[in-house]
């Protein structure tokens, strides 16, 4: 190998002497030859079977023809500015063989004078570390993971739970580890053997890779227990929800190459990361004794290192399952809470909300099951549930009751407009029910319409070309702002009732309650007050040049009986 200080000049280097090219050709390191415009004009035979190229492909063409490129230029700066000042480099540098292949070699480059010709050359050598790279990776992974299964091992993922907890103290999320105990395994082994033993374990392995998400990390420990990290969670019932998940998952059954259909089972204790400080050994640990407590519960269920999760989780599973059936078994109903001019006191309209008719509990409100209905795509059927039941009702007591221009107002979820087609299905089912879209409001929670604005205000201006009215809910409890309030194709402003409440004792409620109806009424939208249940709290909108109001003042919501009874009837239509 040249050295860098090696200074001694080499006659005939262009190899007319024979001499040069055997000893040349003998070395285990590619050589090349560069002139001084860096084009090849030799080549050695250990170059070319490395490379894979004959050497009449490479005689004359310039050195970056075998560059590949992972190289950067400033690699080749580098390199250009080291043989400018000290004539000499040396480093790794990426090339690609004739198949576009690439490989790795050891690079020292020497600039020559050749006292035959008075010309300047550089000299080459390539020492290929291809194989010392796969070997260096075989090595790696044969560290790092489970050779039986190919998943990662408890190193990997231990080193990987701890820059997940790092992240998660930068980013202020939560971080879930399930450890995971098959149940059964044992008689597996001992019916079967090892052999089948372990092709349950390697079909375990892959089930799981193939059903849970890419960023979760399946590793297994060793045996039959297994470690799934969760390195980021919205909410810490999620966890739960994937554990289930995973039960569900391993208690399907099970074909070996002998023919056999067996069942096991797994249980499952998760520990939790949610700013507590713990250590990534800590989490295993609390993992350890929650899955301790799985199984001396009776194995088949997951357990959180503290009880209280494991409640909330379960419960959690436990409403999405019932929410399911409530679908099916129609066990859903809609009550309607009136809407009142606050000048005349007429009835204007009626907001239409969704109950849960429990078959056990009984009614079920909103704020118990709403959230989870949105985080499963439940509230989707719920949604078509609510508008198909008001069109129909609303067409009977048109025909019945003669009630004409009447406003119904309908929740719509942020969730529900994530749906590409909400517009069409809405469509089609007020063309089949056959009841004007004149006569139904569809409210939207300010929040919703931040996220996605520009899908949001396609989507509200394609509900408002077929008619429908359009209101935001909750209004001032989100960012309020003029700039994309007035984009919006909205007809109405909903007070929240947070700012209702206090009034006429909490003058910051007040102040906020004044700016919205002035500037609900500058961009020429109605402004509704809801959740108002005192004389006192009436006054103060009728004073302040509110225009509707609901609460309890006027009427809790009710059925629909109860409802065509009280205001629907003659001698009551439109007047409270």
């Amino acid at each position: 190998m040249i050295e860098k200080n090696d200074n001694i000049k080499y006659d005939n280097l262009i190899f007319k002497s024979d001499l040069y090219e055997n000893i040349f050709n003998l070395t285990n390191d590619g050589i090349i030859v560069l002139d001084k415009n860096f084009k090849i004009k030799y080549v050695n035979y250990t170059f070319c079977n490395i490379s894979n190229y004959q050497k009449d492909e490479l005689i004359d063409k310039y050195i970056s023809f075998l560059m590949f490129n992972k190289n950067e230029n400033t690699i080749y700066k580098r390199i250009l500015k080291s043989l400018i000042n000290n004539m000499y480099w040396q480093g790794e540098i990426w090339n690609k063989k004739k198949d576009a292949e690439e490989f790795l070699s050891l690079v020292t480059i020497k600039q020559i004078i050749n006292t035959y010709d008075k010309n300047e050359y550089y000299i080459c050598i390539f020492a290929d570390k291809t194989e010392k790279l796969h070997s260096e990776k075989q090595f790696e992974y044969l560290a790092y993971h489970d050779m039986l299964t190919k998943l990662p091992n408890r190193l990997l993922l231990m080193t990987q739970l701890e820059e997940s907890l790092k992240n998660a103290k930068r980013n202020s999320i939560k971080v879930a580890l399930l450890f995971l105990d098959l149940d059964r395994f044992k008689y597996v082994n001992d019916s079967f053997g090892h052999a089948m033993g372990d092709e349950l374990l390697q079909k375990v392995a892959l089930r799981l890779r193939n059903r849970l998400r890419e960023v979760d990390m399946i590793s297994r420990f060793g045996g039959d227990e297994f470690a799934i990290l969760l390195p980021s969670v919205s909410e810490i019932e999620d966890a739960g929800v994937i554990a289930k998940k995973i039960i569900n998952i391993i208690n399907e059954p099970w074909l070996l190459s002998n023919k056999v259909e067996i069942r096991i089972g797994v249980s499952i204790g998760i520990s939790i990361y949610d700013k507590n400080h713990i250590t990534a050994d800590e989490m295993l640990q609390f993992a350890d004794a929650a899955l301790y407590r799985a199984k001396e519960e009776g194995k088949g269920i997951f357990t959180y290192y503290k009880e209280e999760m494991t409640i909330k989780a379960r419960n959690k599973i436990e409403i999405e399952a019932q929410l399911r059936r409530a679908c099916e078994n129609n066990e859903f109903l809609v009550h309607y809470q009136p809407q009142i001019d606050i000048k005349t006191g007429n009835l204007l309209g009626a907001e239409a909300l969704v109950r849960w008719n429990h078959p056990i509990k009984g009614i079920i409100y909103p704020d118990d099951f709403i959230s989870i209905a949105e985080e499963t795509g439940i509230i989707f059927d719920i949604g078509i549930f609510v508008l198909e039941e008001v069109c129909i009702q609303a067409k009977k007591w048109e025909k019945e009751e003669g009630l004409k221009d009447f406003k119904f107002c309908i929740n719509i979820s942020a969730y529900q407009l994530e749906y590409e087609n909400i517009v069409e299905i809405f469509s089609n089912i007020i063309d089949r029910i056959g009841y004007s879209p004149n006569n139904i409001e569809l409210e939207i929670t300010e929040s919703a319409l931040i996220t996605n604005k520009n899908k949001i205000l396609f989507i509200l201006h394609k509900f408002r070309t077929l008619g429908f009215k359009l209101s935001i809910d909750d209004f001032g409890t989100g960012y309020s702002s003029l700039s994309y309030l007035k984009k919006f194709p909205l007809d109405i402003l909903k007070i929240d009732k947070s700012f209702i409440k206090d009034i006429p004792f909490d003058k910051d409620d007040m102040d906020i309650a004044i700016a919205i109806i002035q500037m609900g009424h500058a961009l020429g939208f109605k402004v509704i007050a809801e959740g108002v249940e005192k004389k006192e709290q009436l006054d103060f909108l009728l004073e302040n040049k509110g225009d509707y109001y609901q609460g309890y003042l006027g009427s809790k919501p009710i059925g629909a009986n109860e409802f065509k009874n009280k205001y629907l009837k003659t001698k009551n239509k439109h007047n409270i």
